[in-house]
């Protein structure tokens, strides 16, 4: 994915980097790809946490949460932003 190729950082404000990443988790989601997708919005919370707790992330953390209560931290994840099942 080109995304992959992408250094966050070099984007110039942290909304940008958490949208980005927020981009790469609906793509990594649409081809049903969920430990990439929850590598994703665990980018999004590191920089930009504010970000992160939008209905949005909340929601496709909670879908995860759904369908792969066992993925290692993805629990926690989801209760420090808010996103319940």
């Amino acid at each position: 994915m080109y995304a992959e190729k992408l250094e966050p950082r070099r984007l110039p404000t942290p909304e940008r980097r958490g949208r980005m990443c927020m981009d790469v988790a609906r793509v990594w989601q649409a081809l049903d790809e969920s430990e990439k997708t929850f590598h994703a919005l665990r980018a999004l919370a590191s920089y930009a946490p504010e970000e992160a707790t939008r209905p949005k992330v909340r929601g496709i953390a909670a879908e995860l949460l759904m369908m792969h209560p066992e993925m290692p931290g993805l629990r926690r994840f989801s209760q420090k932003i808010g996103a319940t099942v």
